[in-house]
């Protein structure tokens, strides 16, 4: 039971964060799934430079996707401090 109490305490800012925000870590624990399965999938590449040349190429999606999510997020942030 200490152990439970301890872990609570230890997050209780991301508990909350989750119940009040409605925000979660979910899209970074996925891309980072699917780069330990495409690690696990390329084991015996030698050209370590090629490697991440692949790796690049096959995330190179979620990185527009988050960029984009970033820039929405500034444009947001800045039009809500012009109406105050």
């Amino acid at each position: 039971m200490l152990n439970f109490k301890t872990l609570i305490e230890t997050n209780e800012k991301q508990i909350m964060n989750y119940f009040l925000n409605d925000e979660t870590n979910a899209m970074a624990e996925g891309i980072n799934s699917k780069i330990q399965r495409f690690i696990s999938s390329n084991q015996g590449t030698r050209d370590r430079d090629f490697f991440f040349f692949r790796l690049s190429l096959y995330f190179s999606w979620h990185f527009k996707i988050i960029f984009n999510i970033i820039i929405l997020f500034i444009i947001e942030l800045a039009i809500s401090i012009l109406v105050l």
